[in-house]
């Protein structure tokens, strides 16, 4: 039980205290590099573990265990319930270092609540609502302080028993808070619209803008087919004018080739020249010359035939060079429009919806406006109050209680006022 007490007491001085007096002789430090058993031995001996430094529990905390089984060999159940102890208070070390923490953190000071008017400001809002020129808008603060300083008036006419102001003060306050409640649904509704001007501006400027970009995209791709097809045809017509160009130079060798009867008479004249025959060779040399003028026609004919033909054969290959240019032209041309038409249309879905968004927000406004003002007089309200002002609200209370009989006499009177039904139609009588 004095282990218990003692073990009471230290956790006791640990509370109420920040830490140990370090003035202590029998205070452990890591400036004094104390050797563990030395700790171990002076805590068996009564000492307690706040005087050990934090730092050092580390070097202790392994030991407790060997320590706890040594005592317990001998029996001794009071040093080993106060190894167990310390082996506990060492590992709840960090958590208690938390709460401290945590406890030490100075609570903020809650800000001061302004108040949003002053005593005088609040009677003047409360003249402006009482004689109905109240501000444009209040905010939640603005309105909450005026319905409760009219709540406070309200609760001082009855109490006060003058009951025709504590009426008037609560019609004056619910046409206050729909005031309000209006200004504020009509505050909301009306940035709204603003916001949706704003992006209805700026959805017709980026309409413009799509329909100008498109624009100049078509520009661009006219302009860069027009180019693409011109390089194309010239080169075309030059490859043309190449081919022709071949007619003006010298005939190829393939097309110098004569025929062999030809090749043989020109043999024969020679012949017949070596053995000085030479009117036969004179007649032989007029066949040959015949047959080579000939050969040479058809020769040339063919040269020139061949060169039509590869002319024909480039000519159909430009024309299929610009049937498929041309096709792929009107093919991406068709592509690029069709994109051009979704996004314009999508363009203009957009700012038909904005447009309908601030017509309905709009006539929401309106129809708020038209609910919110005042009504026609009519039999009912142009009457002339029973000796009530809407500036004796803020009058001092009636210095004479309304009596049982004088409430009576009140509603009595308001009932035939009020409530007064038409004559009847007068009784038909037989003829």
């Amino acid at each position: 039980m004095k282990f218990l007490r003692r073990i009471e007491l230290s956790i006791y001085c640990m509370a109420t205290s920040r830490a140990p007096r370090q003035s202590s002789p029998y205070y452990y430090t890591t400036q004094s590099h104390p050797d563990a058993r030395t700790m171990m031995n002076a805590l068996v001996s009564g000492l307690d573990i706040s005087l050990i430094e934090p730092k050092l529990y580390g070097q202790i905390y392994d030991l407790i265990p060997n320590y706890i089984l040594k005592f317990q060999d001998r029996h001794d159940d009071e040093v080993v319930e106060k190894m167990k102890f310390i082996q506990t208070y060492i590992e709840k070390y960090p958590e208690r270092q938390r709460l401290e923490m945590i406890l030490r953190k100075s609570r903020r000071a809650e800000p001061v609540k302004k108040e949003v008017y002053t005593d005088d400001e609040l009677k003047e809002q409360i003249h402006k609502v009482v004689n109905n020129d109240p501000d444009p808008f209040y905010t939640q603060e603005q309105s909450e302080a005026i319905v409760a300083e009219l709540k406070r008036k309200k609760q001082k006419y009855a109490e006060a028993e003058d009951f025709d102001r504590a009426d008037a003060v609560t019609r004056i306050t619910s046409k206050f808070i729909k005031l309000c409640e209006f200004s504020e649904s009509n505050q909301i509704q009306t940035d709204k619209s603003a916001e949706l001007k704003q992006k209805l501006e700026e959805a017709q400027q980026n309409h413009v803008d799509l329909k100008s970009r498109w624009r100049q995209v078509f520009d661009n791709f006219y302009q860069r087919f027009d180019n693409e097809y011109r390089e194309m045809v010239q080169a075309q017509e030059k490859e043309i004018a190449d081919l022709d160009a071949q007619r003006q130079g010298e005939m190829p060798a393939k097309f110098h080739k004569y025929s062999s009867e030809l090749l043989n008479l020109k043999q024969r004249n020679k012949a017949m020249v070596y053995s000085k025959r030479y009117n036969e060779a004179s007649e032989m040399q007029a066949e040959v010359q015949r047959l080579e003028a000939a050969e040479d026609e058809r020769n040339y004919y063919d040269w020139m035939k061949a060169i039509d033909d590869q002319i024909f054969k480039a000519q159909s290959k430009h024309n299929q060079q610009r049937k498929i240019r041309e096709n792929n032209f009107k093919r991406e041309e068709k592509c690029m429009k069709e994109t051009r038409k979704a996004e314009l249309e999508a363009s203009e879905k957009t700012i038909r919806n904005l447009k309908r968004a601030i017509k309905v927000t709009e006539d929401q406004i309106y129809t708020m406006e038209a609910d919110n003002e005042e009504p026609p007089p009519t039999e009912r309200s142009a009457l002339p109050p029973l000796n009530l002002s809407l500036a004796a609200v803020n009058a001092p209370p009636a210095s004479e209680p309304m009596t049982p009989t004088k409430f009576r006499q009140r509603a009595m009177l308001n009932m035939k006022v009020y409530t007064k039904r038409p004559q009847k139609a007068p009784p038909v009588t037989a003829r």
